[in-house]
């Protein structure tokens, strides 16, 4: 896929289908946690976004057996990787679906 979009347009891509795919996944999962207010919701985002943060530390250490400034680069912006941005949306997507869900059934 990154051939034939090419490197750049394939990362940006990533973050937009991984964030879309995140929501979908918790906008079916989050209301069964049965967890009440914002922070709560705030909460769960930042221990998901935590965990998809080391795992993705781990996978790339210990399976691709990356060394550690290739995998920092990743979280880095400025070297055209998102994934931190990805991350950041993922803290908020439970409040927003918990914002969503709580407007469709009062």
């Amino acid at each position: 896929m990154a051939k034939k979009l090419g490197k750049e347009r394939a990362i940006r891509l990533s973050v937009f289908s991984g964030t879309a795919l995140a929501f979908g996944v918790c906008y079916v999962l989050v209301p069964a946690v049965g967890l009440n207010g914002p922070s709560a919701h705030i909460g769960l985002g930042l221990l998901l976004a935590t965990f998809m943060a080391a795992f993705d530390v781990a996978f790339g250490r210990w399976v691709m057996r990356f060394k550690w400034p290739r995998i920092w680069r990743d979280f880095n912006p400025a070297s055209g990787n998102y994934l931190s941005f990805g991350l950041i949306a993922l803290t908020f997507i439970p409040v927003l679906v918990w914002w969503l869900r709580a407007d469709a059934h009062p």
